[in-house]
């Protein structure tokens, strides 16, 4: 699908350039009212927080997500994504070190990529992610067979 419109965003304007090349169409804050900007302002705060967690699988990890991006926010930082994320590799290394998965998450979020990337391949935190997803696995199987899901069969 062809793409219908670019937004340029600045300041106080928010301006819609159509792909037709027509006129774009722009609104300044200074056009609103009052009301309108704080519900504008809370509804993309609600977006960007939201987005923050949606790949998460745990609570924690959505937590300290979330967390991290209303810290951006307090910063003046909205471009920063602000996540603490490492998934089910943050949940592998918690369980290899017998901490909390909060806490690994404060110290996964200060790694480089390339550190990242060593731990996920030391062998206790591959076996601790292998059992992991596998306990998952088995559970949506579980799950699976209450449901309407069809057999399955060979």
């Amino acid at each position: 699908m062809a793409k219908i419109a670019t937004k340029k965003v600045t300041a106080d304007s928010v301006t819609f350039v159509w792909a037709d090349e027509s006129t774009p169409t722009t609104i300044k804050l200074s056009e609103l009212k009052p009301e309108l900007v704080t519900r504008a302002a809370l509804h993309g705060i609600s977006q960007k927080g939201g987005d923050s967690y949606s790949q998460c699988t745990t609570i924690a990890e959505a937590k300290a997500n979330l967390q991290a991006t209303l810290d951006a926010f307090k910063q003046g930082d909205w471009n920063r994504s602000g996540t603490a994320s490492g998934g089910v590799w943050v949940e592998a290394i918690a369980a290899v070190m017998n901490q909390p998965v909060e806490a690994i998450l404060v110290q996964w979020a200060k790694k480089t990529d390339a550190e990242q990337a060593a731990a996920k391949k030391h062998p206790e935190v591959m076996a601790a992610k292998a059992k992991i997803d596998a306990a998952r696995a088995a559970s949506k199987a579980k799950a699976a067979k209450k449901s309407d899901a069809p057999a399955f069969t060979l």
